[in-house]
C-alpha cells in the first residue's frame, strides 16, 4: 500500500480544491492500493503565528484590497523577491515540515502550494529527513502542479509534468 502525503495551505481555495481533486483521483483509481492524508503545516501550532492568521485573512484582502494584493502578487513574482521569501520561509518552516514528514512516513509528497518543495528539498539537502528510511527509496517526489495518473502509473497527455516515484512499482509494489 502507497502513503500519499498532500501538502497545503489555505490562501485562497485552489490549493486545497487541488488537494482534495488529486486524492479522489487517487481513491477511485487504486482505492484499497494507497493511502492519502491532505495536511496543512501552517495550520500546525508549531507555524509562525502570522502566516497562520495571514491565511485567514487572505481572502478579506483579495476581496477588499485588490490593488494591494496585485501589487504583492507581482512584487513576490521577482526573482529577488521569490528567493528572499522562499528562503524566510524555508527557515521558519524547516523543522516543521521535516517534523511533518517523519511523522507521515510518506511513499510520495505532493505539494500544491509551489513554497513546500523548497523546504522538503532543504530537508534532504542538509540530512534532516531521510525518504529512504520511510520509503526504501531516495526519490521522493513533490510537485506544485497536478499530476494525472493512469492505472498502470504512467502520465497521460499534455497535462503531466516531471514525474519520478521510486522504482515504479505502482501500485502493490
Amino acid at each position: 500500500m502507497k502513503h500519499i502525503l498532500i501538502l497545503i495551505a489555505d490562501y485562497g481555495f485552489g490549493h486545497h480544491s487541488a488537494a482534495n481533486a488529486i486524492s479522489e483521483a487517487l481513491q477511485e483509481t487504486y482505492g484499497g492500493n494507497c493511502v492519502v492524508e491532505i495536511v496543512n503545516p501552517l495550520d500546525d501550532k508549531r507555524a509562525p503565528a502570522f502566516l497562520r492568521k495571514e491565511q485567514a485573512n487572505y481572502n478579506r484582502i483579495v476581496r477588499e484590497m485588490p490593488d494591494l494584493y496585485k501589487l504583492g502578487y507581482q512584487v513576490s513574482d521577482s526573482p529577488a523577491a521569490s528567493n528572499l521569501i522562499e528562503s524566510a520561509v524555508t527557515l521558519l518552516l524547516f523543522t516543521l515540515l521535516r517534523d511533518i514528514v517523519r511523522q507521515h512516513q510518506p511513499d510520495v509528497i505532493v505539494c500544491t502550494y509551489p513554497i513546500y518543495p523548497a523546504i522538503l528539498s532543504a530537508n534532504i539537502r542538509y540530512g534532516e529527513t531521510s525518504y529512504s528510511s520511510y520509503n526504501g527509496r531516495n526519490r521522493p517526489w513533490c510537485s506544485s502542479q497536478l499530476v494525472v495518473l493512469s492505472e498502470d502509473g504512467s502520465l497521460p497527455g499534455a497535462q503531466s509534468s516531471s514525474f519520478q516515484y521510486g522504482d515504479r512499482g505502482w501500485p502493490g509494489s
